[in-house]
């Protein structure tokens, strides 16, 4: 594959990982937004791991949480695709303990009512029902190392 190819390519998988990062939070303010506005909840995360009371849940912080998340998940498989030929499997399978752990917050705790909970669950999967199927469906396919560097380091070893 020529280096142009290569750019191109590239550039496409960053646009679209791009784009999940922004649907996601689009994805989750929307939420946010029907339950404030539509159901007339006034939403709060859950007391406890740190918080002694329930903390309210505006825009910014969804939207905070939203990109910061979706970027750790897109950094780790960046990192993964350049030291591993296994990055795809093992980002999903990281992926998914991610979200089953990211779902202990709303479902623990105490000082909130259930829909609370519901609508914190449903933002936290409607993120990952973004993120996750674009990262994976963009990420090299397993198989040999794709970094550059390492052609190049295995070129001068030999």
């Amino acid at each position: 594959m020529s280096n142009q190819t290569s750019s191109s390519s590239d550039a496409r998988r960053r646009r679209s990982r791009a784009l999940a990062v922004v649907a996601a939070v689009a994805a989750a303010e929307a939420l946010w937004l029907i339950a404030e506005f539509v159901f007339g909840m006034h939403l709060q995360a859950p007391a406890g791991n740190g918080a002694p009371q329930p903390m309210d849940i505006g825009p910014g912080t969804v939207a905070v949480a939203s990109v910061v998340l979706s970027l750790i998940g897109w950094a780790v498989l960046a990192t993964l695709e350049r030291f591993t030929s296994r990055a795809r499997g093992i980002w999903l399978a990281l992926a998914l303990v991610a979200l089953v752990a990211s779902l202990g917050m709303p479902l623990s705790g105490s000082g909130v009512a259930p829909a609370d909970r519901v609508v914190l669950v449903l933002m936290h999967l409607s993120v990952a029902a973004v993120v996750v199927p674009v990262l994976f469906r963009t990420s090299h396919r397993d198989g040999p190392a794709v970094h550059p560097a390492s052609r190049h380091l295995a070129r001068e070893a030999a």
